[in-house]
């Protein structure tokens, strides 16, 4: 798993991502709304998660 995490983004890329404020994905991460690792660094975001959960905000959006 290690070599992955290469690939998981930080909380504030997950926020420039999703077009939201680091506290925001913050407060996600801490409701389990978005999947992530702790790290001796900080933690790492799953990228599949934040691609999921921007998709489910433009369906809510065009709704």
């Amino acid at each position: 798993m290690l070599e992955k995490q290469a690939e998981w983004l930080t909380p504030a890329q997950a926020a420039n991502r999703l077009g939201i404020s680091g506290q925001r994905v913050r407060q996600l991460l801490d409701a389990g709304r978005l999947n992530h690792i702790r790290t001796p660094l900080g933690r790492l975001v799953d990228p599949r998660d934040v691609e999921t959960f921007a998709q489910l905000r433009q369906e809510r959006r065009t709704s």
